[in-house]
């Protein structure tokens, strides 16, 4: 008989066991939770259990799954689903094993080891890692689900993390970039994709919200009379329920931009980044990434807002964790000493 259990998130998480095996989803309904018990009972009964489920899942299927279960759920699903249908058909090495039919209890450290060297001589060390972030808590399911008994990202050693990233932004690039994205005038309700992106880029400059917070934002989150947008914790990357303040300039973009539609403003099935990635080659910046924003944000919000309200703000438990953001070097307060 399948657990149906409500979570401190407001989720609904069903747990099946069954022959041998263990599996478990998160569902934002108690029917959906159940009728996903029910069928994946009925799977497991028909594969014959444990034994059989070892030969019969294939790489694909595990990556199917865990986009439908797990990715689903996460403010950036659409893109990471996308990941992982590019790993599985087209990423080198993976993309190899899966054309060889190789099963997920195939997958050897000797075959991760190897993806992990091959990429390293055409990629930067941080791309690897955030490949192997990914597959590695793909296969950390499937070791849940009882698919693998052990993960073979387990015991392989990893490129350092790169130093932090530091990247202010400054008024002439944000003038740029909203200029390259279609030119919108930051008052008329965006006519267009890029219109939209627009609005998220200085929205995100304004609030230190991160890009899948502003894209999926939807109407029962923001509340401008209080001047707060409200997210659970299942659309934040720290899994806590956030609350942030809103500038009367962020009121003022919002108001702008919001739709009739399911999300505010309208920009769910935008492919931000590779339409982000155009207008900044358009403007002739070549090192800015949205999530700069973020960094650029707090670093003005530190302006406003003492470090516990900053940290309350962008969804920081450690205060240390400001510092991976705030951009100011000494040369730009050094005044303030007297």
């Amino acid at each position: 008989m399948a657990s149906i259990q409500k979570t401190a998130a407001g989720c609904w998480r069903a747990q099946v066991r069954k022959l041998g095996i263990r599996d478990s989803g998160t569902f934002d309904s108690k029917r959906e939770a159940q009728e996903w018990a029910a069928k994946r009972e009925t799977e497991i009964v028909s594969s014959g259990g444990k034994k059989n489920l070892h030969k019969q899942t294939l790489i694909p299927d595990l990556f199917d799954r865990y986009a439908q279960t797990v990715s689903i759920h996460k403010g950036g699903r659409n893109t990471e689903g996308k990941r992982l249908q590019y790993f599985a058909y087209n990423h080198p090495s993976i993309a190899d094993l899966v054309a060889q039919g190789v099963n997920v209890s195939g997958v050897r450290k000797e075959d991760i080891a190897s993806w992990r060297d091959e990429r390293l001589k055409v990629v930067k060390p941080s791309t690897v890692l955030r490949e192997k972030n990914l597959l590695c808590n793909v296969f950390s399911k499937a070791v849940e689900w009882g698919i693998v008994e052990e993960s073979p990202f387990k015991g392989l050693s990893w490129p350092k993390e790169p130093e932090r990233r530091e990247r202010a932004i400054s008024v002439d690039e944000i003038d740029s970039m909203v200029f390259c994205l279609g030119d919108w005038d930051r008052k008329s309700k965006p006519s267009c994709n890029d219109h939209k992106i627009a609005a998220m880029f200085l929205l995100a400059i304004e609030t230190a919200m991160r890009q899948s917070e502003i894209k999926y934002l939807n109407h029962s989150e923001v509340c401008i009379s209080e001047r707060v947008i409200r997210l659970s914790a299942i659309r934040t990357k720290e899994r806590r329920k956030k609350v942030i303040g809103l500038s009367s300039e962020a009121v003022r973009l919002l108001e702008v931009c919001k739709t009739d539609g399911a999300d505010w403003l309208g920009a769910s099935s935008i492919d931000v980044s590779s339409r982000f990635q155009i207008a900044r080659k358009n403007a002739g910046i070549y090192d800015l990434v949205f999530h700069d924003t973020r960094h650029e944000g707090i670093t003005r919000l530190a302006e406003l807002l003492n470090p516990f309200e900053l940290a309350r703000q962008v969804g920081h438990k450690d205060l240390g964790e400001l510092n991976t953001y705030y951009e100011k070097q000494a040369d730009q307060f050094a005044h303030k000493l007297g």
